[in-house]
């Protein structure tokens, strides 16, 4: 039987994961905003870093499957009536084995 995704809140000791996350999300978006790497090889973080600096308004999760890293998604309108989910996002791998389905499920269950 295929474990279930693990979703747990970002915590400090998680950022370099998460920073790493984004640039694969950052890699997926690519190709259809036709942004390129800069001469580092990097993609720019863009909102990441606002998400990670306002806990009253931003949750940020960390999706894990089958023991490893698999994605992230961020929850934003914490204080107020309307929540959103920000960013989503699961590694290849983990697609088309029901984790982003369950993950989303988990998300608004929570919020």
């Amino acid at each position: 039987m295929e474990e279930r995704p693990q979703l747990r809140v970002i915590t400090d000791a998680d950022l370099p994961v998460v920073e790493r996350l984004w640039q694969l999300y950052s890699h997926d978006l690519s190709q259809v905003r036709g942004s390129l790497p800069n001469a580092e090889g990097l993609f720019k973080v863009g909102r990441l870093q606002t998400y990670l600096d306002d806990p009253e308004e931003v949750c940020g999760y960390l999706i894990s499957f089958l023991g490893a890293p698999a994605g992230l998604a961020f929850v934003t309108g914490l204080s107020g009536r309307r929540r959103t989910i920000g960013d989503f996002f699961v590694v290849r791998a983990a697609r088309r084995k029901r984790v982003g389905y369950e993950v989303a499920r988990e998300l608004l269950a929570r919020h």
